[in-house]
């Protein structure tokens, strides 16, 4: 499992960035107004491995989040 101590200041930011990175692609993902590129590659990301272990990082339940999105296969 990946894991990163809570007392580095380096940790808070990788947090902080991990949460932006996985909330710019849901953005992406859902929002109508994305072009259908960005569109089909923030869903792609969002079912990798990448993404996968940044939910880990903060705790976030993966499949639960994938499933509420509903980005279940297909891109």
């Amino acid at each position: 499992m990946f894991k990163i101590s809570d007392d580095n200041i380096f940790d808070e930011v990788a947090r902080n960035i991990a949460a932006r990175v996985i909330k710019t692609a849901v953005s992406d993902a859902k929002n109508k107004m994305v072009n259908e590129k960005d569109k089909k590659d923030a869903k792609k990301w969002l079912r990798s491995d990448d993404c996968k272990m940044y939910c880990e990082i903060l705790d976030i339940d993966y499949f639960r989040m994938i499933k509420k999105l509903k980005i279940i296969g297909g891109y």
